[in-house]
C-alpha cells in the first residue's frame, strides 16, 4: 500500500506556519533590514549633518568674501577718486552696511558706525542734507546707533531726517510716515 502525502508549498514570507514563529531565515532577513535601516538613518543623519556645516562654512565664507570685497571696492575707489567722490562715498557706505548685518563683534558695529558718520559728513558738506543718498546714509547710521543701544542719538539722527523728509516730499509721503513710525519705536525701546 502506497500513502501519499501532500505536498505542502512553502511560502518564503510566512515560514511561521511551519515553526510556529518567525523562522530562522525571517529572523535573519528582519535583522538584516534592521541592519541596514540603521546604517541607512546613521548615513542620512550624518550627510545632512555634514551638509548643514558645510552650508554654514559656506555662508560663512560668502560672508567674509562679502566683507573684503566691499572692502576693496572702499580702498580702490578712496585711491583712485578721492575720499569724496561719490563712488568713494557709496563704497564706503556698502562696506559700513556689511559690517553692520554681519555685527559678529563690537569692533565691528564701531567701524561700521564710523564709516556711516564719516560718509555722511561728506555727503552732507558735498551733497546737501537733502540728498537722497545723504538721508539714505542717515538712515543706516540710524540703525546702526539703534543696533548699538544709542537710542536718544538715534532718535536726534531720525528727527532730523524727518524734518528734511517733510520739507522734501511733503508731511503726507509714506517715507514721512514710516520714519515718525521708526521713531516711535525707537522711543518705546529706549523706555523698556
Amino acid at each position: 500500500m502506497i500513502i501519499s502525502t501532500p505536498k505542502r508549498t512553502v511560502n518564503n514570507n510566512d515560514d511561521s506556519k511551519l515553526y510556529g514563529s518567525p523562522s530562522p531565515t525571517q529572523s535573519l532577513a528582519a535583522a538584516i533590514r534592521n541592519t541596514s535601516n540603521e546604517l541607512t538613518n546613521n548615513l542620512l543623519n550624518q550627510t545632512t549633518s555634514a551638509s548643514t556645516s558645510w552650508r554654514k562654512r559656506a555662508e560663512q565664507d560668502t560672508n567674509e568674501e562679502n566683507l573684503i570685497q566691499k572692502h576693496t571696492n572702499y580702498y580702490d575707489a578712496q585711491h583712485c577718486y578721492g575720499s569724496e567722490h561719490p563712488q568713494t562715498l557709496a563704497a564706503a557706505k556698502y562696506l559700513a552696511r556689511e559690517l553692520h548685518h554681519q555685527h559678529q563683534s563690537n569692533r565691528a558695529m564701531d567701524d561700521a558706525e564710523k564709516l556711516f558718520r564719516d560718509t555722511l559728513a561728506i555727503q552732507r558738506r558735498t551733497i546737501g542734507l537733502t540728498h537722497s543718498n545723504t538721508l539714505e546714509t542717515a538712515n543706516m547710521l540710524v540703525n546702526t546707533l539703534r543696533s548699538k543701544g544709542n537710542y536718544s542719538e538715534a532718535i536726534h539722527l531720525f528727527s532730523e531726517t524727518l524734518a528734511a523728509q517733510k520739507r522734501i516730499l511733503g508731511p503726507t509721503h509714506p517715507h514721512v510716515a514710516f520714519i515718525a513710525a521708526n521713531i516711535t519705536a525707537i522711543k518705546q525701546f529706549e523706555l523698556d
